[in-house]
């Protein structure tokens, strides 16, 4: 992975089964410096998003 890559997966109990998440983002090659750091800033957020819409028990 580069440097503005953002990766992450994540393992999550469920009652009978566990789920696995997995998320890969990679910032278009034509991108400069600023905007290869805003997608990657972007994808962290919805990445968050995501996470936060699961019920914890």
């Amino acid at each position: 992975m580069g440097p503005a890559d953002f990766g992450t997966t994540v393992y999550i109990k469920g009652d009978d089964y566990w789920y696995h998440f997995w998320l890969l983002c990679i910032p278009p090659t034509a991108a400069d410096t600023a905007g290869q750091d805003a997608f990657k800033t972007q994808c962290q957020d919805v990445f968050s998003q995501i996470l936060a819409s699961f019920e914890i028990r």
